[in-house]
Formats: C-alpha cells, structure tokens, sequence
C-alpha cells in the first residue's frame, strides 16, 4: 500500500471544482481523492517512512516538550509562593525558577530562617557541592542581609509544605529532561540529516531533533474508513490529509 501526501489545499480546490454547492461527505471526497490520485500520480511522491531513530527522535521530542510544560507550570506556583514569604530566594536571580541550584537550596533551606541559621560556611559547601560557583560570594551576603517578609508562623509552614511538594517534583523533572537531553544528543548525532541541521547557526542538538522529527511527521493524513474509501485502499491508492501534531508548538 502507498501513501501520497498531498497538500490539502490542493484537495480543496479540487473539491470546489466539483462541489460547487460547499457540501461534502465521506464517500463523495473519497471518489474525488482517488480521482485525484490517479490525474496527478506522476505529480506526486509516495510518503518514505524514516528510520525507526527519526520515529524514535520524534517520540523524545514530544516527549520531553510535556515535560518542559509541566516544569515550567510548577515553576510558576512555586515562584508565586516564594513571593508571599521567601521573595530574598528570588534575589538571587536564578536563569529560571526551576534552576537546579535554587531549587535544590529551597529544599534543603525552606525558610529564609533557615538559611541564615545555616550561615555563609554551610552554605558555601551547600554551593560547591551542586556546582554553584558562580556569583556565589554575592548570593551569600544577599541571604544573610536580607530581612524575612513574614514571621507568621502559620504562613510559613503552609508555604513551606507545599514549596517542598513542588520543589521535590520539579527537582525530579530537572533530572528526567537531563536524560531526555542526553538521548537527544546521542540520537540526533547519528540521524543521516544531521550533518545538515547542524549548520543552522545557533540551533541545539533538541532543536535540531525537532526539525528532523518535524522533516518525518509534517504530513497531511486522511483516515479512509467508508466503502469507496476502502475500494481505494485495496487498489493501493492512499491519500494523506489531516496534519500531523506540530512539534514546533
């Protein structure tokens, strides 16, 4: 069985020249998409399906793009908490709110309390220990000069409670699309287009990925499931018309 992809614009103006009324129905179009097959067949290419790295490409794009989304949901509730009674974390300012240091500090120090009773030595190993050089001696003497914005103790500890659930989660998601990165790479590298993809200037290895799995996937489907339909599978004439899921979204 072949597939031909086929721009569903074209099978629309095709259609209007048929269908001058607007109306359609499944086993009229699936008449006119085997018609159009068999006019222009010399026009079109049979759909090559890629190797199973590009499917498996594709599948880690995906992926890893939902777990992005969710990191960054839980990013934003946790920095919305950290506003109403630790705001001196965020004067640290972290790349993102999900930034391993930031959030590894939070779990292990929930309060600014805690931070301070910690002092700058417990803190400097704390640094060192995660890979936290940077900008460290600033960071240091922002958390102890800083002033708490709440002693409610009630408040503290509901915050805290649910900072520590979402820190634990995103700490979590921070390692799992380390992963996900690593597999990309590793994947990406061996893929036949990348020694094209690699010369878009600026673009990473997950972008990269994500124009491959595009390249395979940016196709348009059509699920034939009425007679005519079927006729026409079994002649071996598919026609593909409903766009695959955009992995640039």
């Amino acid at each position: 069985m072949k597939i031909y992809p086929v721009n569903p614009k074209a099978l629309a103006n095709y259609r209007g020249a048929f269908a001058h009324g607007g109306g359609k129905n499944d086993p009229v179009d699936a008449r006119l998409i085997l018609k159009f097959i068999e006019q222009n067949r010399e026009h079109l290419r049979p759909l090559q399906q890629d190797s199973p790295e590009a499917r498996e490409l594709y599948a880690l794009t995906i992926h890893r793009r939902q777990l992005v989304e969710e990191r960054v949901a839980l990013a934003n509730r946790i920095g919305t908490l950290w506003k109403q009674y630790f705001p001196a974390i965020l004067e640290l300012k972290p790349a993102r709110t999900y930034s391993e240091f930031v959030i590894k500090l939070a779990l292990k120090y929930p309060t600014l309390e805690d931070v301070q009773k910690a002092g700058k030595t417990k803190l400097r190993k704390f640094f060192y220990s995660i890979g936290t050089k940077e900008k460290m001696e600033h960071r240091l003497d922002l958390l102890m000069e800083a002033n708490p914005l709440t002693t409610d103790p009630t408040l503290l500890r509901t915050c805290t409670r649910q900072c520590q659930a979402i820190g634990l989660q995103i700490d979590v998601l921070n390692q799992v699309i380390k992963g996900y990165n690593s597999e990309i790479k590793s994947l990406v590298r061996k893929h036949k287009d990348y020694g094209f993809v690699s010369t878009l200037p600026g673009a990473s290895d997950n972008t990269h990925a994500r124009i491959i799995a595009a390249q395979w996937q940016h196709s348009f489907y059509i699920r034939i499931s009425v007679t005519s339909g079927a006729e026409a599978m079994r002649s071996g004439n598919v026609v593909v018309a409903e766009q695959a899921d955009n992995v640039f979204d």
